[in-house]
This record gives C-alpha cells, structure tokens and sequence, in this order.
C-alpha cells in the first residue's frame, strides 16, 4: 500500500480541461475569451460585454476623482517669482529694483573638499546674476567647480521646469542671493610613519547650498539682499573683531561643528 501511494505521488499531475459534446475545451470560469470562442461564441460574447461594464462602471465612480484631482491642478497658482500683474521684468519702471521674496534653493552634495577651501567659491558667485556665476565656475581652476556649474545648470533647467523667473531672459532674471557652505563627514586613515610610529589622516568633505531670488539688480552679498548700487559687487566692510553676525534668514545647521559662511 505504502509503495503505490509513492507511485501516485512522483508521477507528475497534469491537469486536463473537460471537453465539450463536440470536442471542444468546455466552459470554465478559469478560461480566458480565446478558450470560450471555441466552445460556444454565445458565451464568449456575453463574457465580453460583462468586462466591458465592469470598465465602465469603474471608469465612472473614478471619472470624478480625476476630474477633482486635474481642476485642483489647475487652480492652483504657481509661484513664479515676478511682481503681481506682471510676466516680464522688463515691464518694470526704469528706476524701479525688484527683489523677489520667493526663492528656489539647492545643494551640490558632498564633495571630497575642504569647507574653507569651498568657502572661496561661495564668495565669488555671491550677488551675481546665474548667468555670470555660471562664468566664473566654468575658467575657476579649484577642483569642484565643475561640479558647482552642473549645481547652478540644475537651477537653471528646474526654474523651467517649475515656471520660475522671467522666461523672456536667458537666464531667467535669477540671482544668486546666498551660498553657503556647511560640513559633510570627514573619513579618517592612518599614515604609516618609521620607527612604529603613525600618523591620522583626514579627508574633509563639504558641500554648497545655493539660494537664487528674481531680481533686476545685483545683490550685495550677505547683507540681507539689499541694493548697494554700485558697490553691490563688492564684498560687504568688515564688522569689529571677533564679531561674527549670523542672519535670521540663513538657515543653521550642524551646531555642534563649525559653520562655515561669513557674515
């Protein structure tokens, strides 16, 4: 008895559909249209009609939800950094400075870089349109600036995207508001020095937000975006010693390390 039991049990199972009176598959909920065709079109047809109500009525409770979901999408306004009644800047008075209030902020990622170091870069696109910062990092000859044009190309095709600046400009009237640069995790080693003795290696890495802002005028850099007039480009006068002014609107992070920006 045992024996024939493992003999059913390693043959292998096949399943086979019963058939119809003329030989044909016979109708099984499992079967799909082709199968039913063949047996009996009666069938077929009326599985095909109930599919499509089926569709239908799920398209019909559905339709609402996209239809609320595409008018909210519609509603909704997009910030694009210009004054109200406005699509061009220059549309502005001759005389008349805007400073957008709205920002489009983002970071390069860490880089295998020194935050002091990165702090220079920082410096010298601070205040200027995007077009010109674009300028100075592409013949800048410091390792990450390739990497800080990509940064500011980004910003450039995001604007777009999203419908921020004035889309009459190259360079969409943006401005390079604030860039600062803040502290990644530094990866440690050990240096192999003679007579037993060693050594710690530190690899630094650092990264750089960039904040840009519509604006017709160059910014002054770390003054709360003020228009200096001529003197916009010029790096801000150095405040009494040992006092370093942080400002509100900065964000602060990393509290427990040094920040790296200038105030």
């Amino acid at each position: 008895m045992q024996s024939t039991l493992l003999h059913l049990l390693r043959r292998p199972l096949v399943l086979r559909p019963p058939t119809c009176a003329a030989g044909t598959a016979a109708v099984t909920p499992f079967i799909g249209l082709r199968f039913l065709s063949t047996c009996s079109p009666r069938l077929a047809a009326a599985a095909s009609s109930s599919k499509k109500d089926s569709e239908a009525t799920i398209s019909k409770s559905a339709s609402p939800l996209f239809e609320d979901a595409i008018q909210e999408n519609e509603d909704k306004t997009i910030d694009t950094g210009l004054p109200a009644g406005l699509d061009s800047l220059a549309a502005l008075p001759a005389n008349e400075t805007y400073i957008s209030n709205s920002s489009y902020t983002i970071s390069t990622g860490d880089m295998q870089y020194s935050p002091q170091k990165l702090n220079m870069l920082a410096r010298q696109i601070k205040g200027l349109p995007l077009k010109e910062a674009i300028d100075q990092m592409r013949f800048a000859t410091r390792k990450p600036a390739p990497q800080i044009v990509r940064t500011l190309n980004h910003i450039l095709h995001n604007t777009r995207q999203i419908k921020f600046g004035d889309p009459s400009l190259p360079d969409r009237g943006l401005v390079v508001a604030q860039a600062w640069v803040g502290k990644g995790i530094y990866s440690h080693g050990i240096n192999i020095h003679g007579r037993g003795r060693f050594g710690r290696l530190t690899s630094p890495r650092s990264h750089m937000k960039i904040e840009v802002k519509v604006a017709n005028v160059r910014l002054a850099p770390n003054r709360g975006n003020t228009y200096q007039g001529k003197r916009a480009f010029l790096p801000p006068k150095k405040e009494a010693r040992n006092v370093k002014m942080i400002l509100p609107e900065k964000p602060i992070y990393n509290k427990w390390k040094k920040l790296f920006y200038d105030a």
